[in-house]
């Protein structure tokens, strides 16, 4: 049998031409792309599930279910990650956001 390997971009280009799968990736865009970098930060440091557990003060099984989205981090444990992970959370508006709630002049 010959095996091939697939990049998981490719995957996820060719589901999110699905209009379901990208309307529900869309809604989801944020909170996926969270978790995502507390892998890749967790991954960067040769740290496993436990180990950031362990250091973050959360539970093993929390941490999974986290990284499987299965559920999302309360406000708590994702400075808790961020944290340990030397991670800031940052709110920054959105480009189309930006220019509507820019404060006008307006002039007589």
């Amino acid at each position: 049998m010959n095996s091939t390997t697939v990049s998981l971009s490719a995957i996820l280009k060719e589901e999110l031409k699905n209009p379901e799968v990208a309307l529900s990736f869309q809604k989801h865009r944020q909170e996926i792309e969270l978790v995502m970098q507390i892998i890749a930060a967790r991954k960067a440091r040769h740290w496993t599930q436990h180990e950031l557990a362990q250091r973050a003060g959360i539970r093993q099984q929390a941490l999974s279910r986290i990284e499987c989205q299965k559920t999302f981090p309360n406000l708590k444990s994702l400075v808790k990650l961020a944290d340990v992970l030397e991670l800031e959370l940052v709110f920054v508006p959105r480009q189309s956001t930006i220019s509507e709630s820019t404060p006008r002049t307006l002039t007589p």
